[in-house]
């Protein structure tokens, strides 16, 4: 689609911000900087599994 004749470009829309969840990696601020910190929350930040290539037995891991 052309921009008529006379009328300036509309700007692009700014980028999307807020916390992104890649492959269940959380990225969000760390617990320091969180105000109410969930009893799991610390258990749901990534940890390296033992063992990377071995599958979990079960969905929970």
């Amino acid at each position: 689609m052309t921009q008529p004749d006379g009328t300036a470009p509309t700007p692009p829309a700014s980028a999307p911000a807020g916390e992104v969840l890649i492959s269940g990696l959380d990225t969000g601020p760390h617990a320091g900087d969180r105000e109410n910190l969930s009893p799991t929350d610390s258990h749901a930040r990534f940890l390296p599994r033992d063992h990377p290539a071995q599958e979990p037995t079960d969905e929970d891991g």
